[in-house]
């Protein structure tokens, strides 16, 4: 992992240039230690270690919680688990920090999809072709749910 050695080595020489002051880090250490976290975590993701992943996008998010797509990142893992409530919590945060950002819609739509809730996927996934019109996956999802709807 090397982006995790270089940031903690970073928080080292900081700690050292500044004793007395270790919870003032500079926004770059934060923002590399909670990448580095969020590496390691779509690691355990990819692995089907899915409380793992969680635990790490938590101490990412923890650093720096105003990473949308660390949000929707660890939706994914939530969801994985049956973790449906935390799911949408964390897709909720993504859309609310960026409003814009399509790909939480489409996360959301696929949480909905998975929870029986037809009508609410739809509708993100629709929000994430009003912001991103090219989107394939959202447009594959709503076609799908198309073909699967009785006619009339």
């Amino acid at each position: 992992m090397g982006a995790y050695e270089q940031a903690a080595q970073e928080v080292g020489d900081v700690q050292m240039r500044e004793p007395g002051e270790r919870t003032r880090l500079s926004l770059g250490v934060l923002g590399k230690l909670a990448n580095a976290h969020g590496d390691l975590a779509r690691k355990y993701h990819a692995l089907g270690m899915y409380a793992e992943a969680v635990a790490e996008y938590d101490k990412a998010l923890t650093l720096c919680p105003n990473f949308p797509d660390m949000h929707n990142r660890r939706a994914a893992s939530c969801r994985e688990r049956g973790d449906h409530a935390g799911a949408r919590a964390s897709l909720l945060r993504a859309i609310e920090l960026n409003p814009k950002y399509a790909e939480a819609h489409v996360s959301l739509g696929m949480l909905y999809q998975c929870m029986g809730q037809t009508a609410d996927a739809v509708a993100a996934w629709e929000r994430a072709l009003a912001l991103d019109p090219t989107h394939s996956l959202a447009r594959i999802y709503l076609n799908q749910v198309a073909v699967r709807r009785p006619a009339g």
